[in-house]
């Protein structure tokens, strides 16, 4: 695996479309989290990572390519919190990580 171009296996990774697959692939080695990191382009959040954490800056660094956050966290009294950043809030610096 580690004598494929990265070109290579970016392409590879980008016709995976399920996340727990590509969470499971990026686990594999330290060039195919590399390249994950790199194709992803959107996260989603749910309620174990709280969003006013560091923990949802170091998610956001590990994947620098995003162009959009969801957010999805039962916290409140009524349950409920969703927030969704867009690339303009998570490259343009409207999300203050």
């Amino acid at each position: 695996m580690e004598d494929l171009p990265e070109p290579l296996l970016s392409d590879i990774i980008k016709r995976i479309t399920r996340t727990g697959d590509r969470n499971s692939l990026s686990i594999v080695s330290k060039q195919l989290y590399d390249v994950d990191a790199e194709e992803r382009g959107t996260i989603h959040v749910g309620c174990g990572l709280h969003p006013a954490t560091e923990s949802l800056s170091s998610l956001c660094s590990r994947f620098p390519n995003l162009w959009k956050v969801d957010i999805n966290y039962s916290g409140n009294d009524d349950g409920s919190f969703g927030v969704n950043f867009t690339k303009q809030a998570v490259k343009g610096g409207l999300l203050n990580l």
